[in-house]
């Protein structure tokens, strides 16, 4: 189950992003979730509504947990 600061890939193009791009999760709703697409400084490029079956959430440090 996806959940807010999730780090998910598009499995198919969405909008003009292709499959394989990455994005954060922002809000999860019934069936779709709102993501956020962000350059390699962390600069929103755009957000965007995927139904949930077109991302596959990646398994990467739960970065609230990490020490600084």
């Amino acid at each position: 189950m996806l959940k807010p600061l999730d780090i998910v890939e598009l499995r198919v193009a969405v909008d003009s992003w292709e499959a394989g791009t990455t994005a954060t999760v922002l809000e999860v709703a019934e069936a779709s979730a709102l993501l956020e697409v962000s350059d390699e400084n962390g600069r929103a490029l755009e957000i965007l509504t995927a139904p949930l079956e077109a991302v596959k959430r990646l398994d990467v440090p739960d970065q609230s947990r990490l020490e600084v």
